[in-house]
């Protein structure tokens, strides 16, 4: 199956204390209540949207993603995704990363099929 998240991105995000360490090093908390804070209010993202400090949960395969079940992340592999799948739900993505000029999915959700949700495909 094609992978549905770039492995080797995720797996150079730093861990969530090295991620807090350079949140505060760069002092973003102003930013991040203050600007940041001030457009999601402003245009309602906050109904719909949250920021996250992006970590890395664990290092992943090229077959595998994080993958929240009931709220709790797991390693996935695509086996186990297919299977998920085959039970009426959908994989879908509910945490993306920006680099540079894309925003890429980089966690997932197994949700019911009728949520309305983005999903993906696992190809073959």
């Amino acid at each position: 199956m094609a992978a549905i998240v770039d492995y080797t991105r995720y797996n150079s995000l730093p861990s969530l204390g090295e991620a807090d360490k350079e949140r505060n090093a760069l002092g973003m908390e102003d930013i991040i209540n203050g600007p940041i804070r001030d457009v999601f209010l402003t245009h309602g993202a906050h109904r719909n949207l949250c920021l996250y400090l992006q970590h890395a949960h664990h290092r992943i395969m090229a077959n595998e993603a994080i993958v929240k079940v009931e709220g709790t992340a797991h390693q996935m592999n695509d086996t186990e995704m297919a299977d998920a799948i085959s039970f009426g739900n959908r994989i879908a993505p509910t945490t993306w990363m920006s680099t540079g000029d894309e925003v890429i999915p980089m966690e997932f959700t197994v949700a019911p099929n009728e949520y309305a949700l983005p999903s993906v495909h696992l190809v073959a």
